[in-house]
């Protein structure tokens, strides 16, 4: 295309009459919008996944930004303090008083930095995904702020303002910071379990007899353990991985997981918790994973269920190791048992009666002791 012929277009574009011009963009719109259309549909269907926001995970909303970065609160004057014990001594009142001052000064350096990644974070134009140093980074400092503050409640009253605020403050950082702290920061205590106690074996599900070792097919002994679960199960699983919720659909198509009962996946604990909680889904098992990128993960979704009066089975898949003070973590905060499958386990061929295994091993241990659930 030779000079003489590109600004011939030009000229046409920039001189050609507003009617023209008007019929051309009508033109380009429809040929964009019957573009978008299939392409709609397409995400839809789930064949193209949506490109999703960058660090939407990350960003505070602005109401929290005016909330906590423009916000400060003065320390409490020491003739003013509310102390913990009645009475103190008045030399423990005036070391008490010393502390107070040094870590309200802390809390005023670290917000001072903090308040600066707050508000670009909560700026679309500047916000940004963290790398993972500089999030390992912000824990260290979240967890030794939150490590002063603690210092303080056997000293000062937990209502004091300051400290009241810094740890509200600390909370929205973190979870700006790290939205999985979602599951392990923002769930409500529960109160202590009645209905078992916990034994390391029996919520790792370990066998409880040895297990015949006889020279069996992976599928087949997947169907043949699925088999013996009790009927009718209404299973969920949540993972925010889609091939592992595929694989895991497959596979009870092909009858070697939960047989004779109903599946269904999630990608997210808030997912499940919408499908229970508000369209009354009813599910008697419940696998999940442990950590998930958005949504919350198992700690969180295990607490919200049984603050809902919640009864059945939630059991997590994990890549841990089964160590006893991690189980015991899981134990309190709602979870009857964990299986650890090792990473890339949904492409081999035996972990699907390993599951089932597992499983098994669950309701022996709970017709052993009669647990209530």
């Amino acid at each position: 295309m030779n000079r003489q012929f590109i600004l011939f277009l030009l000229l046409v574009g920039v001189l050609a009459p507003s009617a023209v011009q008007a019929r051309w963009w009508r033109a380009g719109s429809k040929a964009v919008q019957s573009a978008r259309v299939p392409l709609q549909a397409a995400v839809r269907r789930g064949v193209i996944r949506p490109v999703p926001r960058v660090c939407s995970n990350f960003s505070v909303p602005a109401a929290a930004v005016e909330r906590y970065v423009f916000k400060t609160v003065e320390p409490t004057p020491a003739r003013s303090l509310s102390f913990v014990p009645e009475e103190p001594p008045y030399a423990w009142m005036r070391e008490s008083a010393d502390e107070y001052a040094r870590v309200a000064e802390v809390f005023r350096s670290f917000k001072r930095e903090a308040d600066a990644f707050l508000y670009y974070q909560a700026n679309s134009s500047e916000c940004r995904v963290l790398h993972p140093e500089e999030v390992a980074g912000w824990r260290s400092r979240i967890d030794d702020m939150a490590a002063e503050l603690d210092g303080l409640r056997f000293r000062v009253d937990a209502d004091d303002p300051l400290l009241s605020f810094a740890r509200e403050y600390l909370t929205y950082v973190r979870w700006t910071v790290y939205p999985q702290a979602k599951d392990i920061y923002f769930i409500t205590p529960l109160p202590a379990r009645t209905d078992r106690t916990f034994t390391p074996e029996e919520f790792f599900l370990q066998d409880p007899h040895p297990v015949s070792t006889r020279w069996e097919l992976a599928t087949a002994r997947a169907r043949r353990l699925s088999a013996r679960l009790p009927a009718g199960l209404r299973v969920a699983v949540v993972n925010d991985f889609s091939f592992f919720r595929k694989r895991v659909t497959e596979l009870h198509r092909q009858e070697r997981l939960f047989a004779d009962g109903t599946l269904r996946t999630y990608a997210s604990a808030d997912e499940l918790l919408d499908a229970v909680l508000t369209r009354g889904e009813r599910y008697d098992v419940i696998f999940t994973d442990i950590i998930i990128a958005s949504g919350g993960g198992g700690y969180y979704l295990a607490s919200e269920l049984r603050q809902s009066g919640y009864n059945g089975v939630i059991i997590a898949l994990s890549s841990y190791a089964p160590e006893e003070e991690l189980g015991r973590k899981m134990f309190d905060r709602g979870l009857d048992g964990m299986i650890s499958l090792e990473g890339g386990a949904e492409y081999k061929r035996g972990w699907p009666a390993d599951l089932m295994q597992k499983l098994l091993n669950h309701y022996y241990y709970r017709d052993l002791h009669g647990w209530i659930r």
